[in-house]
């Protein structure tokens, strides 16, 4: 199998995007901002009713709902507009990009991004991710192979052939067509 294609900008913000939204310690910040930020709401409000001023107490601790579900929301956008800029200043003047990917006697990934080149055992992988637009090759912490389907002439036979990698090394293959930045 041998693929050659181009990322862009917007192929490298979706991996960005996808790997935060993936990364439990992200999630985990996330989630604890919106207690905080609804809790904190809560006890101010509780305070003024405790004070004495009934009309912002309760003012407050009626925005503690709200604020719990739009702190969720403007995360999202907050963090969508820093891996924005962070894309944005890696790679706006290098991209386009051409790669090259071969899988050499069925056990080698030959893989080659502006003139760099490496060799990844299929056996070595950590995951292969197949999302609705992407495939993610996951060859260490934060070394990826990015895979736009849109660029395959037949991305069902790359999903088949890499499904049956996954499954000839014991590779983790995660599928995941519903994927959405959220």
């Amino acid at each position: 199998m041998e693929l050659h294609y181009q990322l862009t900008e917007k192929d490298y913000l979706n991996f960005q995007l996808y790997h935060t939204s993936m990364d439990k310690a992200v999630r985990k910040q996330r989630r604890n901002t919106q207690i905080i930020v609804a809790v904190v709401a809560a006890v101010m409000g509780a305070f003024f009713l405790i004070r004495g001023n009934t009309f912002s107490g309760i003012v407050l601790l009626l925005c503690a709902v709200p604020s719990y579900f739009l702190c969720a929301f403007y995360a999202k956008l907050l963090y969508k507009f820093s891996l924005r800029n962070h894309v944005a200043a890696l790679y706006r003047k290098s991209t386009p990009r051409d790669v090259s990917l071969r899988i050499i006697n069925e056990e080698t990934i030959d893989y080659h991004e502006r003139g760099l080149g490496q060799q990844v055992r299929i056996a070595d992988l950590e995951e292969i991710s197949d999302v609705k637009e992407y495939i993610y090759l996951k060859l260490g912490n934060t070394s990826y192979i990015i895979i736009p389907k849109a660029t395959l002439s037949d991305p069902d036979y790359v999903e088949d052939k890499l499904r049956h990698y996954a499954a000839r090394y014991d590779v983790p293959f995660i599928y995941n067509p519903q994927w959405k930045w959220r």
